[in-house]
């Protein structure tokens, strides 16, 4: 008799241990669009595909978070990707997070970047630049949640160009890219 109950309180765990990882995994996928890799493995989140969280009484907690799923297990560089006037100064006023599970970047956006001029991303008079901050690393393919906390992610129809917003700077999207050897 001790043995059945024992064997049926472990199936029952079992059951409840299942399905509780699977409605994680269906609330993950339904947490907003999944966004996946593309063929080369790059990964494009792009502000608009994010949840958006703005404090309008500290900008620089205001949180963009996207739900993706990495196909190959890796290295991957992690770039931002701004809409600016200036490209020699983009003017954020406090470090950007960016996050992945356990793992954070924390820097102010300054140094080398790549700027793109006559991006389709962007009008006149701003440009997109690009900027490595880091790498992270995937130990093995999955769905995860990657969050970026800046003073620079702007709701959208209040970023630069808007006249009620002087900022000269806002966030356009984070690039994921596999490091090769």
């Amino acid at each position: 008799m001790k043995t059945n109950l024992f064997l049926l309180i472990s199936l029952a765990a079992i059951i409840v241990w299942a399905c509780s990882c699977q409605s994680d995994k269906k609330g993950m996928r339904n947490a907003g669009n999944l966004l996946v890799q593309e063929a080369d493995g790059t990964l494009t989140l792009p502000l608009e595909n994010a949840a958006c969280y703005s404090n309008p009484e500290d900008p620089s907690y205001n949180t963009a978070e996207w739900s993706v799923n990495i196909s190959t297990a890796g290295r991957y560089s992690i770039w931002l990707s701004s809409a600016t006037t200036d490209t020699t100064d983009f003017s954020f006023a406090r470090t950007v997070k960016v996050s992945l599970q356990d793992n954070q970047i924390e820097l102010k956006p300054e140094g080398k970047k790549q700027i793109i001029r006559n991006s389709s991303e962007v009008n006149h008079p701003f440009y997109r630049a690009d900027l490595q901050i880091g790498t992270f690393f995937f130990q093995e393919p999955g769905d995860y949640y990657i969050q970026v906390i800046s003073d620079k992610i702007i709701a959208k129809g209040q970023g630069p160009g808007n006249s009620q917003t002087p900022d000269k700077t806002r966030l356009l999207s984070l690039y994921l890219s596999p490091v090769t050897r």
